[in-house]
């Protein structure tokens, strides 16, 4: 499976650089669930899958990347520190939000893939666009199910 970011990207952004206890394997997981995410949400706009050749090196190409990063590292933190001691999950649902929220300004339009050519992605406009938030459905949502872009 192609993925937008690395492995190491992920453990560096959840500050688990030097930790052992954190594997590859299981920062593979958190990894492949945000691609999941993001492919969901910018396929609803957009033709996948993204011309790699297009894809390299391009400005779609590293916001994506953040993306899948913050997200990654996110559920990572979500899961590892939910609820601690303090309350708090170490910035989790914070990088979860700017993520989604990124991907709301990509199907919105707000933001577009650009590829290393400087042209936008090719699109598949559908008639109601719609988001959905996770990791959770509280009152502080940033999406809801019956939004239509």
């Amino acid at each position: 499976m192609i993925t937008y970011t690395t492995t190491q990207k992920v453990r560096d952004e959840a500050w688990f650089t030097n930790n052992t206890n954190i594997t590859d394997t299981n920062i593979d997981d958190y990894r492949i669930q945000a691609n999941g995410r993001i492919n969901t949400i910018i396929g609803q706009k957009y033709t996948l899958p993204l011309s790699s050749s297009l894809l390299a090196n391009s400005p779609a190409a590293w916001l994506l990347d953040l993306i899948e990063k913050l997200l990654a590292a996110g559920y990572l933190l979500w899961k590892e520190y939910w609820p601690d001691a303090e309350g708090t999950d170490k910035d989790g649902i914070s990088r979860i939000n700017r993520a989604e929220d990124m991907l709301k300004q990509i199907l919105t339009g707000e933001l577009k893939l650009i590829d290393n050519t400087g042209w936008a992605f090719n699109t598949t406009w559908g008639e109601n666009l719609t988001i959905s938030w996770y990791p959770n459905d509280s009152t502080d949502r940033k999406f809801s199910i019956k939004m239509k872009f």
